[in-house]
């Protein structure tokens, strides 16, 4: 009885592990394959004064144009974007604009860089787990969109400060001049 028992434990056991390596065997084979992403990460965009900035960052541009191209893509086209994509990571953080060379940039760039080298890292593992997948591109874009965020609140944060300092300026020139009225 407790041989029929093991026996009957150990068939489905490697039943089991059938059925999953005829599903990643799907995904390796598939023509298309669809990996779950949200859109819902592709929310923030550059303000104005940010993207006449960003045009100087052409990696960032190019980032960011290969990230939003990634839906729909085959395996074979999601793992030439991801070395695209690691390469650029990799340019990001040795040409960075004097504007935005501040360290919580460099970490949010890090960050980019990591979670495409963990893309690119999924992508090329010889049995390829699409749910990593689909998280590894979910957290790529979710750490552009910090980076993207990150950059506009730094120029909102400079633009406040000129404003501050013009203010402070002319008050200080205001109380200055003297009182010719009387």
């Amino acid at each position: 009885m407790r041989n029929t028992l093991v026996l009957f434990l150990l068939l489905n056991f490697l039943n089991a592990c059938k059925e999953d390596v005829r599903e990643i065997n799907l995904v390796r084979e598939s023509p298309r394959a669809e990996f779950m992403t949200t859109d819902a990460t592709d929310s923030y965009a550059l303000t104005p004064q940010a993207q006449e900035l960003v045009r100087t960052w052409q990696e960032l541009e190019d980032l960011m144009s290969e990230s939003r191209n990634i839906k729909g893509s085959t395996l074979g086209e999601l793992r030439n974007k991801s070395e695209i994509m690691s390469r650029y990571s990799d340019s990001l953080t040795q040409r960075i604009p004097s504007e935005f060379d501040t360290q919580i940039i460099k970490s949010r760039l890090m960050v980019v860089k990591t979670r495409s080298k963990l893309l690119y890292q999924e992508l090329h593992v010889e049995q390829i787990d699409s749910l990593a997948v689909s998280i590894a591109i979910n957290e790529l874009k979710v750490a552009l969109n910090n980076l993207i965020l990150q950059l506009n609140e730094k120029l909102e944060k400079d633009r406040i400060d000129a404003l501050y300092h013009q203010n402070e300026k002319e008050e200080l020139n205001s109380r200055q001049l003297p009182d010719t009225t009387s």
